[in-house]
Parts: C-alpha cells; structure tokens; sequence
C-alpha cells in the first residue's frame, strides 16, 4: 500500500503536517506520505504534526506594539493570507515577502536592520544610532499612511522607495532636517517623496537646534509642527494651508518668510516665531440687489461714495489677535487680497 500525504487538507492551527504513525502518541512506526507497506490486518494510522515554524520568507503583520527585532511582536503567515498565522519565531527583514505595521500599534526599531515591501499603518520608530535600510524590491519599498519617528541620530536609508503619503505623519529628529541629500538628515534614501499634504514634526531632543532642510515642501496643505526647545532655522520659503503648531523653541525665518494661507492657522505653546511671519486674508464680496424708490437712487454723489467705501472696505486684523502671546518682530507685515 502507498501512504498518501495530506490530501485530506487537515489542519492543526500552529502546526503543520509531517506524515503519520501508527499510535495515537505518535510512538509507533512511522510513515513518511509515498511510503508503502503491506498490510495484514486492519490499520489506523494517526497524523503527526510539529509546530510551525517561521520563514524568512513569509508575510509579516505586527500583533502588538513592540519592538521590530523581538519576533514576539509579529504574525507570520506562508501563504499571506493569514489564516495560518503563527507567532513569528524569526523578526522581520527584506527576505520577507510583505511587513505591515498595522494601525494602532507602534513597532520601534531597536537595531540595525534591511526592510522591503513594508507599509507602515500605525507608528514605526526608528531608535538613536539605528539604521533601517529599505531595500529596492517591486513595488513601494516603504509606504507610509501612518506615522514615522525618526530620532535625532536614527536614520532611513537605502535604494528602494520611501514614499510619504497624503495624511500621514515624519517625526523629524536630525539636525539637518530632510534634505534631497543622501548624506544628511532623517531620510537618506536614494527616492524619498515626501507629500505636501502630510504632516512634518521636527522634535529633536536635548540641546539640538534643528534646520527643516531641502527635502521640506515649499507648499505644505498638511501641518507642520516645531516641537524642539533649541529651536528650528527655515531652510527655505514655506508656505503652510493646514496648521502651523508651534509647541516649544523658536522658529527662525532668517531673510525666509512663513506664510499662512487663507485656510490656514496658527496654534502655539510656548514656541513663538522669530523673524517673517505672513498670513493671507480673503475677504468675500457679496453683491446685495434691492427695490428702491426712485427717490432712493438719486442721493448725492458724497453719499454714494460713503456707502460704497463702507460696503466694500477691506479691515486688517493685527496678527497678535491671530496669535495671542507670540514675539512679533517689527517686520511681520500681514497682507490681504
């Protein structure tokens, strides 16, 4: 008689099949599936199941928040689906098929590592003197949707894409900032994108000043937030649609001006700005239609003109009333169109 192997499709959930035994307790003869053996009386075999192990080369998903190098943090799954998910016995590296960061946990990267295929739903950290290096598979090497922590001395590096998307959050701890050099900054990557529409943190610890750097959008419709107590230096013109939030430190423009769009605003602890600050105000004009007696029309031209610079007059808010408390230099200037 020839064994067969698994064709029922039995599943053990955290084991996987590996043949058959003549006892229940598996301490019998073992047969190995496409074995063969005569048999002279009635047989039961029982199947043998050892416990799965991870393959470097399965599908990764983060099952806590935890730390990225303890394969306690994850699930690994063969076939990428999940239904056969274990408790990963290996951490992550770009050898894997998929890593996913998934929404509400936050993985820290406590060691150097290489990545590919990753996305990032919840928060990843990438810890002090650590590099995680994202390696050029197919497809988007690192794609964020959620929320990047670079510290001050960690960084992202390597040839394959990191791409920040609209509504996701890089919390900038490097001194120089992001920059569209690979040698300095947070994100050293060969293909960077940084969104307009995300949200940028600069939160460097200790007595580290900070320059936002190159890689910062010039037109930023997300937020962008100082958080650093040594103060940042902008790098460039920037102009903010969403919020500027200044937390802590002092945001220095040089001859640089900030400007904040018409939907903008401005929120403030204790950080304060330190140079050229601009926001925009759009005044609505609405076109008022009326029935008036003739006697109406025929006013004096003195009093038309009054009504009219009345209706039409464009008022100036001092820009103290938009941000209550702050240090406004003398060369602040508020514009309106």
């Amino acid at each position: 008689m020839t064994v067969l192997g698994n064709s029922g499709g039995l599943i053990k959930t955290g084991f996987v099949f590996s043949g058959w035994n003549a006892q229940a307790d598996g301490l019998g003869t073992n047969y190995a599936p496409a074995s063969t053996f005569t048999i002279n009386a009635n047989t039961t075999l029982f199947a043998k199941w050892v416990a799965d192990t991870t393959l470097a080369t399965d599908s990764f998903r983060s099952q806590t928040s935890g730390n990225w190098n303890i394969p306690a943090t994850w699930l690994s799954s063969h076939t990428g689906t999940f239904s056969d998910a274990i408790t990963a016995t290996l951490s992550p590296t770009s050898s894997a098929a998929t890593i996913t960061v998934q929404s509400g946990h936050t993985v820290t990267v406590t060691a150097s590592v290489h990545t590919d295929q990753t996305i990032c739903s919840g928060t990843l950290t990438v810890n002090n003197g650590v590099i995680l290096t994202i390696d050029d598979g197919t497809g988007p090497d690192l794609g964020v949707t959620g929320t990047v922590n670079v510290l001050s001395s960690g960084v992202i590096t390597g040839s394959g894409s990191v791409v920040f998307s609209p509504g996701s959050t890089l919390g900038i701890g490097s001194a120089a900032g992001i920059t569209v050099n690979q040698n300095s900054g947070s994100i050293q990557s060969t293909s960077p994108t940084f969104d307009p529409a995300a949200n940028y943190v600069y939160n460097a610890v200790g007595g580290t000043g900070q320059s936002t750097g190159t890689g910062l959008p010039a037109n930023i419709t997300g937020s962008l937030t100082i958080n650093t107590a040594a103060g940042v230096t902008l790098s460039q013109a920037t102009s903010v649609a969403g919020t500027l939030t200044l937390t802590q430190g002092a945001l220095t423009t040089g001859a640089n001006t900030v400007v904040i769009g018409t939907s903008g605003s401005v929120t403030r602890g204790s950080g304060y700005v330190i140079g050229n600050l601009s926001k925009i105000f759009r005044r609505t004009m609405q076109k008022h239609t009326r029935s008036a007696p003739r006697t109406d029309i025929r006013r004096s031209r003195s009093k038309q003109l009054r009504e009219v610079r009345s209706r039409h007059n464009l008022r100036y808010r001092p820009l103290r009333e938009l941000c209550p408390g702050s240090r406004i230099p003398t060369n602040l200037h508020v514009t309106g169109r």
